[in-house]
């Protein structure tokens, strides 16, 4: 499964995304990230995907959510 998480440079979302990388290993990461950058122990885990976008834009989120289930 694939999971999406906005935000994840922030707080909330890096604990989210090291949580989930560590609780269930089936699970693969598309995270994204507009101007602070996603943490260097999550973005270069081998299940994680970054993506960059800016949610204020719609035009910069095509292909973001491609392969995304959650």
């Amino acid at each position: 499964m694939n999971v999406l998480i906005t935000g994840a440079a922030g707080n909330l979302g890096s604990l989210l995304a090291r949580y989930i990388l560590d609780k269930d290993k089936n699970i693969n990461l598309i995270l994204m990230q507009h101007r602070k950058k996603v943490p260097y122990d999550i973005q270069e885990n081998a299940r994680t995907k970054v993506r960059f976008a800016d949610l204020s834009k719609p035009e910069t989120l095509t292909g973001c959510l491609d392969g995304a289930d959650v």
